[in-house]
């Protein structure tokens, strides 16, 4: 459920802004936080409980550095859209 939250918050964010709607912007900057909030959970859940016995330590690792790196867009994404409301605030 949280993931289509995101989704539309990052769709509508985007929209508003293309369109220069004054939410546009603080919309799209909503669901990068979200999203990047939604990453930290997953990365944080996965590292606490550990590799599961049952599955190959080598997919667990690249399990991890996907949702570390999904991190890192949300982050990039986060930190541009509140660079364009600096700079364009309506």
């Amino acid at each position: 459920m949280v993931d289509y939250v995101a989704a539309t918050l990052l769709i509508f964010g985007a929209v508003g802004t293309l369109q220069s709607r004054y939410w546009g912007g603080p919309t799209l900057s909503a669901g990068w936080a979200f999203g990047l909030g939604m990453g930290w959970m997953s990365l944080a859940g996965n590292v606490a409980e550990g590799v599961d016995p049952h599955r190959d330590a080598s997919v667990a690792g690249l399990y991890i550095d996907l949702i570390a790196a999904g991190m890192v867009w949300s982050l990039l994404g986060l930190a541009l859209a509140i660079l364009g409301l600096q700079r364009n605030p309506r």
